[in-house]
């Protein structure tokens, strides 16, 4: 019987341990929050195996349809089926994902491979409603090869990798307002 059954284990957040002055909680929008476990398996359809890819929650449903064989496409859907990746047939499904915070903090970023990018939408947004303190600045650049652990700022460095991620998350943004 579970050989015959699809299981989805994900979480909707992490948890913040002291990372960047935040405790116990899940805001800020560093991979401590963020980057959280996708399992899927289901011994009858896929060959077990890891997978680092940059997937998002909205790539959940997409993935069920199609593995139930319903076509995806029928829907106006913002998530992408997985099942090419699961498969091996594509290394990727996206280049990049995209996060926002408007709870505790008004913030959006955008995460590829490499960069993470954070952006504060207002002053007022810049505040932890928890603890009244700012939580990183402003705007965010960080390199998560060489920096893993988000503790290095270097957008003064590299305005020009900051500036090309801001316009990428704005295209997001408004591709999104059209569906």
């Amino acid at each position: 019987m579970v050989d015959e059954t699809f299981i989805i284990i994900t979480s909707d957040h992490g948890e913040s341990l002291g990372e960047h002055g935040i405790f116990f909680d899940h805001h800020g929008l560093y991979d401590v929050s963020i980057h959280v476990p996708l399992i899927l398996t289901w011994p009858e359809r896929f060959d077990r195996k890891q997978i680092d890819a940059l997937v998002q929650h909205v790539d959940v449903m997409p993935t069920i349809l199609k593995v139930l064989g319903v076509d995806p496409k029928v829907f106006k859907l913002q998530g992408k089926d997985l099942s090419p990746l699961i498969n091996g047939e594509v290394d990727s499904v996206r280049q990049y994902v995209f996060v926002e915070e408007a709870h505790t903090q008004r913030k959006r970023a955008i995460r590829t491979k490499k960069w993470k990018y954070i952006k504060t939408l207002s002053k007022k947004g810049a505040i932890c409603r928890y603890c009244g303190i700012m939580h990183g600045d402003y705007r965010e650049l960080y390199d998560l090869r060489s920096d893993p652990d988000e503790k290095q700022n270097i957008i003064k460095d590299r305005e020009d990798v900051a500036q090309r991620l801001d316009d990428q998350m704005h295209k997001f943004i408004i591709n999104l307002i059209q569906i």
